[in-house]
């Protein structure tokens, strides 16, 4: 059995996440990001039990739209990812991407206001990282999102919480996982969790 694969200080991490993309514009976007999924949890019309379905599917959009999903799972697979076929690699991108999406929704509707700070910016190459905390009571967790652009966008590849790569932790989980059952079981793996997910938020969405 996979560790579980996204801590909980993860999922709230993800919520304080034509030309070129200048470096400036990095932690605005993920700042109006931020602002967006905000503004729809609290948005009173979408509170209504009949109305959660419309509002995951609003917040999927935000996160595809600034989190690279395809990135992230090729960094977390790592030195297997030339090892896989290209129907392979899609199949596992496309449930990595539900994974995350999935697991993310169940812990953000649990949002509790928490406190967000931006702490700076630092460009490095063709990559940018933008420092944050997240201050919940007397603590405060610091979150850095690595991010690269794509077009007039920054997308973000990866979050480090309280020094901690999301993208070296899975990938450490999934090279363990295929060294011992090759890419069928960490599929089989993920498929699992995904059930395990799919049936909880079709549980909640009536609650």
């Amino acid at each position: 059995m996979l560790k579980r694969l996204i801590p909980t200080v993860t999922l709230i991490a993800f919520l304080f996440a034509g030309g070129t993309a200048a470096a400036g514009e990095a932690q605005d976007q993920l700042k109006t990001s931020i602002d967006r999924i905000l503004a729809l949890l609290a948005d009173e019309t979408l509170k209504a039990p009949e109305k959660k379905l419309e509002r995951r599917e609003m917040v999927f959009k935000v996160l595809r739209e600034r989190f690279d999903f395809a990135e992230m799972g090729k960094r977390s697979i790592g030195r297997n990812w030339k090892t896989i076929s290209q129907e392979d690699k899609k199949e596992f991108v496309d449930a990595f991407s539900k994974l995350m999406q999935n697991s993310y929704i169940l812990k953000i509707e649990r949002y509790s206001d928490e406190e967000i700070l931006y702490k700076g910016e630092r460009p490095k190459g063709k990559y940018y990282y933008v420092y944050t905390e997240i201050v919940s009571g007397d603590k405060a967790i610091p979150i850095a999102y690595s991010l690269h652009a794509k077009g007039n966008n920054w997308l973000v590849y990866d979050v480090n919480i309280e020094g901690i790569s999301m993208v070296r932790n899975y990938r450490s989980q999934f090279n363990q996982t295929m060294l011992k059952e090759k890419f069928a079981g960490l599929m089989t793996k993920i498929r699992k969790q995904l059930e395990k997910l799919e049936s909880q938020m079709l549980e909640e969405q009536g609650a």
